[in-house]
């Protein structure tokens, strides 16, 4: 047990349902790196090899024979020795050995973003994973009939094992931000467990290609496989919206088919700014523009119209991107979009209805 106190204390029971009963508290060696350990969101695992790991939220990694120590600090903060990984506000890591490596995921509170580091070794020469390991505003927590849910902050990550490999995640989470967490409200935190194939992982697999989606049906902006810098939002035509959208932003939806070809595009809008225009690109940020289309302002950020304008050079299957330009701020909400056979003209029209 360690938020922010020293020297943190170790805690056991046969049960999760306790009596809990205190084992002892962690010592840490003396050596020129013990100075770095702050004993602040403290994770102890039991290493392959027998010995001990500790990692505390300042990216400092101890080495021990025994649970309670004495830990050897092994160096200083990780974080700053690896390649694009972040260096500041990072909180929470969990540390576990599978598919030979060591892996650590850790939070970094002021964006909300988490990232995923692996070791040969579980000491030196971590490397940064690509993506994010989890970002509550992607699209990965769904229930089994396919809701997907947002929490608008995710922290206290931990890992739970079967055979060598994580079979389940648990999660803190919380419906707002937690200055705005008041007594005798709606809202609230909880702890979450997610189900996750850590075999895959372990194995070096990837997720399996999403169904293919006809372009021809209404897609919901929200069902994006991938963003940067979106968020979604309740949305007064009902569900929800993707919202936020500034200039660079940009949402992806995988495995698109537009069967013999497309012609036309439409989307559904709300801006209460001068809005800006949807860039619509094939199977990556820079890939192949087949046409763009312009958003205009409605005069509320729930007053929804559509848009449309005509795209050409797309067949089969794609990656779609949705990327977003404009000015400075927020541009405009979108609700869903689809494409068609045949060419429209790029207006802006049909204000609050489903045309």
């Amino acid at each position: 047990m360690s938020e922010t106190r020293r020297p943190a204390e170790i805690f056991v029971s046969n049960s999760l349902d306790g009596p809990w009963s205190k084992l002892g508290s962690v010592s840490i060696a003396s050596n020129a790196y013990s100075s770095n350990y702050t004993a602040s969101n403290v994770y102890i695992m039991l290493r392959p090899d027998g010995r001990y790991g500790l990692i505390e939220r300042d990216g400092v990694i101890g080495i021990a024979d025994n649970v309670l120590g004495p830990y050897t600090i092994q160096g200083t903060n990780i974080y700053a020795k690896i390649p694009g990984c972040p260096t500041g506000n990072m909180e929470d890591p969990v540390m576990w050995y599978s598919g030979g490596l060591y892996h650590i995921i850790v939070n970094k509170w002021d964006t909300r973003k988490a990232y995923h580091i692996t070791s040969q070794d579980g000491i030196s020469n971590w490397k940064l994973e690509p993506g994010y390991a989890y970002d509550p505003t992607a699209n990965f927590i769904r229930y089994s009939n396919g809701t997907v849910n947002h929490w608008n902050k995710i922290e206290r990550p931990n890992v739970y094992m079967e055979n060598g490999h994580v079979v389940a995640m648990t999660l803190a989470v919380i419906d707002v931000a937690k200055d705005k967490d008041v007594g005798n409200d709606s809202h609230g935190s909880k702890v979450i467990v997610i189900p996750f194939d850590g075999a895959a992982l372990d194995s070096g697999g990837v997720p399996p290609v999403s169904d293919p989606r006809s372009a021809f049906t209404q897609i919901e902006a929200e069902s994006y496989n991938n963003q940067s810098g979106v968020q979604t939002e309740s949305c007064s035509e009902g569900g929800e919206s993707v919202g936020y959208i500034e200039n660079g932003d940009y949402a992806v939806y995988r495995n698109i088919d537009f069967g013999s070809g497309s012609a036309s595009f439409q989307a559904r809008v709300a801006s209460a700014t001068s809005g800006g225009n949807i860039e619509i690109r094939l199977d990556n940020l820079t890939g192949t523009l087949i046409g763009t289309c312009p958003v205009a302002g409605t005069g509320n950020w729930q007053t929804w119209a559509s848009a449309r304008c005509n795209v050409s050079g797309v067949s089969g299957k794609h990656d779609l991107y949705l990327k977003f330009t404009g000015g400075s701020g927020y541009l405009f909400n979108l609700n869903w979009f689809k494409f068609g056979t045949g060419s429209n003209s790029g207006s802006l029209s049909d204000l609050n209805s489903d045309g």
